[in-house]
């Protein structure tokens, strides 16, 4: 009703038509401050971090991440990792 859009707090999404909340655009803030950064790993080091497909949703129900991997020293690849996700749209 009236009142609604603008909301209490000037929000642009309240309104008849909107859920009184706000959900983040993907990527999200976390995902972007948090994705796995490109670089070269030391022998025997670790790294954590997000990936984020984008678009794949709409277009496919699974993916496959394709990691080569390559001798930092010399360019050489040294192997491969294929890691299959199933695409959910929760």
């Amino acid at each position: 009703g009236p009142g609604w859009y603008g909301g209490p707090w000037g929000s642009p999404f309240y309104s008849p038509y909107y859920p009184p909340y706000y959900e983040e655009p993907l990527p999200t803030r976390d995902m972007l401050n948090n994705a796995l950064p490109e670089g070269t790993l030391e022998p025997g080091g670790t790294q954590e971090g997000f990936l984020y497909f984008q678009g794949v949703a709409r277009r496919e129900d699974a993916v496959t991440l394709q990691v080569k991997l390559v001798d930092a020293q010399t360019g050489e690849p040294f192997g491969a990792l294929d890691i299959p996700f199933q695409v959910s749209t929760k």
